[in-house]
């Protein structure tokens, strides 16, 4: 028995652009994760992927400090 998410409405699929790989995956999902997420509520992400963390809780700061979006 499949489970119903609790809000199927966020729910979404896209299609990875340049090389498919499971990191490039796994971070898009948590991008569009955080652009999908009400801004007004907290938003807790669970990955096991460690790219992902690092990406997001550091590489983040200083890529935003160089002028990437």
């Amino acid at each position: 028995m499949a489970a119903t998410p609790p809000f199927p409405r966020l729910n979404t699929s896209t299609r990875v652009w340049g090389a498919q790989t499971s990191p490039r995956a796994e971070l898009l999902s948590a991008i569009l994760a955080l652009r999908r997420a009400p801004t007004f509520k907290s938003l807790e992400l669970s990955t096991r992927s460690e790219y992902v963390v690092r990406s997001i809780a550091h590489y983040a700061v200083c890529n935003n400090a160089c002028g990437w979006r």
